[in-house]
C-alpha cells in the first residue's frame, strides 16, 4: 500500500508538474512564433515602404523644388523686364531667392533638395560648404558621380531615377538613389536623394526591439525555472537554441532581402541582364584586373538592324518579347565571365574580360551575330532581325569606360553601314569622322536657316545630242569650309528629320531658277528634283508642290519627280498612292537608281511612271561588262514594253556614250557632259545659242 500511495504521491506531484511545464512549453513557443511573425512582417513592411518612399519621397521634394524655381524664375523675369534689369543680374536675384527660400523649407520626409549646374557646381544644398567647392570630377567607385548624374539628367530630362555611391562627406562612400529632374531654363537639375544604409539602419532598430522582446521572454521563462523546477532548465535550453535559430534565420532573411534590394537596382527589369548604371559602376573593378593580367577587355556594342520595324507593325508586346529571347541568345553565347547589359531600346552592351588579343574574340563575335539572325517565334508570329555589332578595345582605344562605349557604338554605326549582320573594330579615323557628323548635325540647323544650301544642275542630254532637261543637286556652301558634298549631309539631314526640308529648298530655287530663265527666253527643257520615303510619311510634299507651282505659275508637266527604287520598296503600297497623287496633279515620276530594288518589277505596273533613271554602277563598267550590258538591255527592252523614257547615269566616256545610245537609251547624264555646275554655268554651257 505504501508503494501504491507513494506512486500516487509521485504522480499528484508530476502531473500538476508535467501540465505546467507542457503548457509553458506550449505558450512559450506560441509567444515565439507570434513574435517571430510579426518581425518577419514588420521587416517586409519597414523594406516595401523604404522602396515606396524611395520613389515617392524625392520625387515629391524636387518636384515642390522645381515649382517654387519655375515661380520665382517667372516672376522674376517679368520685374526684371518692368525695371529694365539685365539677365545676368535677374539670374543671379533668381538663383540667391531660390536659396533663401529652400534654406527656411521643412522638406517632406525630412529630407532635402540639392540643385547643381551642368558644370559639377552645387548651386544649393543644405551644407554651405559644398557650395563653395566644384565636385564635377569628384568620384567614387571610378565613377564620376557628378558626371553621371548630368548624364543622365540631361537624357531624362523630365525625371529620373539614378544610382551611384553618394558623396558622404561625413563618412565612406554609400549606396544612395536620387531622383534628377532638368529646369530647362538654366540647364541645372534639381535632385534629392535617399542612402541605402537608412534601410539596414531600420532593420537593424527594428531587429534591436526583436532582441529586448526575446531577451524579455528569456527572462520570464527563467523566473518560471526558479519557481516551478531545475527540470525546466532543459525546456529553458531547448526554447534558447529555438531562439538562436530563429535570430539566424532572421538574419539570413534580412541579408536576403537587402541582396534582393540590391540585385533589383541593377538589373533591367525586362531582360533581367545588367543595366547601364552597373557597367558604369564596375567596370574599373574589371579593368584593374585585366590590367594585372596583363591582358585586355572588349567592349562590344550591338544594336538590332530590323527592331524598330518589327516593334511598328506587330506592336510593342512582340518588340519586348523578341528583346527578352535575344537577350537569353546572346546570354548563352558569351562565356560566364562576360558582362551582359542592356542599355535600352534595343541596344545591348558586353564587357567580354580576360581577352589575349582582340582577334581571339573574332569568332566569338561571329558566332553571335549567327545565334541573332535565327528565326525567333513570338506567340503565333515567326520574325527574324539581324544585328550590327561595334567593337572597342581597353587599354588600347581608352581607359576610359564612357569614351569604349562612344567608340563601339561609332563602329557599330560602320557595321551597319554594310547593311548589318556585321560587326567592326573602331579605328581613330571613325572617331574623326564621328566628329565631323557631330560638327555637320550641330550647323546643319543653321545652315538652313542662313540659306547657305544652292542648287546645281546637271545636263541631261537626249540620243539626238540635243538639251532634254537638267537635274537639280543640292549643294551646301560653308562660309568657313567652302563646299560640302552631299554625301557628308544627306544622311545626317535624314537622322535629324531635315531631309523634306532639303527637299522643299531645292525645289523651290530649282522653280525659281527655271522661270528665271524662261523669262530670258531660254527653253530649259524638263526639271528633276528628287523625294524619299521621309516626304511620303510626313505627308506635306504635295500641298508644298502645290503651293509652289501655284506661286510661280509653273507647268507642272515640266517638272518630273524623283524617288529611288529603295526608297519605293520600303512601302510599295503607300508610295504608289502617293505618287499617283503625284501624277494627277501633271508631274512626270521617274525611278532612280533602276535595277537596285530587287523586287519593284511587280509594281511596275502600278506606278504611273514615265521614266527609268538606270543606277550608274551598271554603266561605268560598259561596254565591257557582258553582265551589266544583259542588265541594262533587259531594262530598256521593259521600259519600250511599258513605254517609258530611260536615261543612263553616270556616262563618263564618249565610248559609253555611243553605246548606251546604240541600246537605246533615250537620255544620258553624266560627266561626259559636265558635273553638276551652278546656275550661272549651267545657263551659260547649255541655254546660251540653244
Amino acid at each position: 500500500m505504501k508503494f501504491e500511495k507513494d506512486k500516487i504521491s509521485r504522480y499528484i506531484i508530476l502531473v500538476p508538474l508535467a501540465g505546467v511545464l507542457i503548457t509553458a512549453l506550449f505558450l512559450t513557443l506560441a509567444v515565439i512564433f507570434a513574435i517571430n511573425n510579426y518581425f518577419q512582417e514588420e521587416n517586409k513592411r519597414i523594406t516595401q515602404k523604404f522602396m515606396d518612399d524611395l520613389k515617392i519621397t524625392t520625387k515629391q521634394r524636387v518636384d515642390i523644388a522645381y515649382n517654387i524655381l519655375n515661380n520665382i524664375y517667372h516672376n522674376k523675369m517679368k520685374y526684371c523686364k518692368i525695371h529694365n534689369i539685365s539677365k545676368k543680374e535677374c539670374d543671379k536675384m533668381v538663383i540667391h531667392e531660390m536659396q533663401q527660400i529652400f534654406d527656411q523649407l521643412k522638406w517632406p520626409y525630412k529630407g532635402y533638395v540639392f540643385v547643381l549646374d551642368f558644370k559639377g557646381n552645387t548651386l544649393y544644398h543644405p551644407n554651405k560648404k559644398l557650395m563653395q567647392i566644384n565636385r564635377w570630377n569628384l568620384e567614387r567607385n571610378g565613377v564620376k558621380v557628378f558626371q553621371l548624374l548630368v548624364h543622365q539628367a540631361q537624357e531624362h530630362p523630365n525625371g529620373t531615377y539614378v544610382s551611384y555611391k553618394g558623396y558622404n562627406p561625413g563618412g565612406k562612400p554609400t549606396e544612395k538613389v536620387s531622383y534628377v529632374k532638368v529646369f530647362k531654363p538654366y540647364d541645372i537639375l534639381i535632385g534629392s536623394g535617399v542612402y541605402l544604409d537608412y534601410l539596414d539602419k531600420r532593420l537593424i532598430k527594428k531587429n534591436k526591439e526583436r532582441e529586448k522582446v526575446f531577451q524579455n521572454l528569456l527572462d520570464m521563462i527563467y523566473a518560471v525555472i526558479v519557481i516551478v523546477s531545475g527540470a525546466i532548465v532543459v525546456i529553458v535550453l531547448l526554447i534558447s537554441k529555438q531562439v538562436r535559430d530563429m535570430y539566424e534565420k532572421y538574419e539570413k532573411e534580412l541579408q536576403e532581402e537587402k541582396e534582393k534590394f540590391k540585385e533589383r537596382s541593377i538589373r533591367d527589369p525586362l531582360t533581367g541582364l545588367y543595366n547601364r548604371s552597373y557597367v558604369l559602376n564596375t567596370f574599373n573593378e574589371i579593368a584593374s584586373r585585366v590590367k594585372r593580367n596583363g591582358k585586355k577587355a572588349v567592349i562590344a556594342f550591338i544594336d538590332l538592324d530590323q527592331f524598330k520595324e518589327i516593334n511598328d507593325s506587330l506592336g510593342h508586346d512582340y518588340g519586348d518579347l523578341l528583346l527578352i529571347k535575344i537577350a537569353q541568345r546572346i546570354k548563352k553565347t558569351v562565356r560566364r565571365s562576360d558582362v551582359v547589359s542592356r542599355f535600352g531600346g534595343d541596344e545591348f552592351v558586353l564587357i567580354l574580360d580576360e581577352v589575349e588579343k582582340p582577334e581571339n574574340i573574332i569568332s566569338l563575335i561571329q558566332r553571335l551575330l549567327n545565334n541573332i539572325k535565327q528565326k525567333v517565334i513570338l506567340n503565333d508570329k515567326e520574325v527574324s532581325t539581324t544585328a550590327s555589332i561595334g567593337l572597342s578595345v581597353y587599354p588600347d582605344d581608352s581607359e576610359d569606360i564612357n569614351k569604349l562605349i562612344t567608340y563601339a557604338d561609332t563602329a557599330m554605326y560602320e557595321a551597319k553601314k554594310r547593311t548589318g549582320n556585321s560587326f567592326e573594330f573602331y579605328k581613330k579615323e571613325m572617331g574623326e569622322k564621328a566628329k565631323e557628323k557631330l560638327e555637320i548635325k550641330n550647323s546643319l540647323k543653321e545652315a538652313i536657316k542662313k540659306d547657305e544650301l544652292v542648287v546645281y544642275f546637271q545636263p541631261q542630254i537626249d540620243k539626238n545630242g540635243d538639251l532634254y532637261g537638267s537635274e537639280a543637286l543640292v549643294r551646301w556652301i560653308h562660309p568657313k569650309k567652302g563646299m560640302i558634298p552631299p554625301y557628308k549631309f544627306i544622311s545626317v539631314a535624314t537622322e535629324l528629320g531635315l531631309i523634306d526640308k532639303i527637299d522643299e529648298i531645292v525645289l523651290q530655287k530649282a522653280i525659281w531658277q527655271y522661270k528665271k530663265w524662261e523669262a530670258s527666253g531660254y527653253k530649259p527643257g524638263i526639271i528633276s528634283c528628287n523625294f524619299t520615303m521621309f516626304d511620303i510619311e510626313r505627308g506635306n510634299l504635295i500641298e508644298k508642290i502645290k503651293e509652289i507651282i501655284k506661286e510661280e505659275q509653273f507647268d507642272p508637266e515640266k517638272l518630273i519627280m524623283e524617288i529611288t527604287e529603295d526608297n519605293i520598296m520600303k512601302n510599295p503600297d503607300k508610295a504608289i498612292k502617293y505618287v499617283k497623287e503625284l501624277a494627277d496633279l501633271g508631274i512626270g515620276i521617274a525611278i532612280d537608281d533602276f535595277g537596285t530594288g530587287y523586287s519593284s518589277l511587280a509594281y511596275l505596273n502600278k506606278f504611273p511612271v514615265s521614266e527609268l533613271k538606270i543606277d550608274r554602277e551598271f554603266i561605268k563598267d560598259l561596254p565591257q561588262n557582258q553582265d551589266n550590258d544583259k542588265i541594262v538591255k533587259t531594262v530598256v527592252n521593259l521600259a519600250k514594253n511599258f513605254n517609258l523614257k530611260t536615261v543612263a547615269e553616270g556616262v563618263e566616256t564618249k565610248e559609253q556614250e555611243k553605246y548606251v545610245i546604240s541600246l537605246g537609251i533615250d537620255v544620258i547624264q553624266g560627266y561626259v557632259y559636265s558635273p553638276p555646275v551652278n546656275a550661272e554655268e549651267f545657263e551659260e554651257k547649255f541655254l546660251k545659242g540653244n
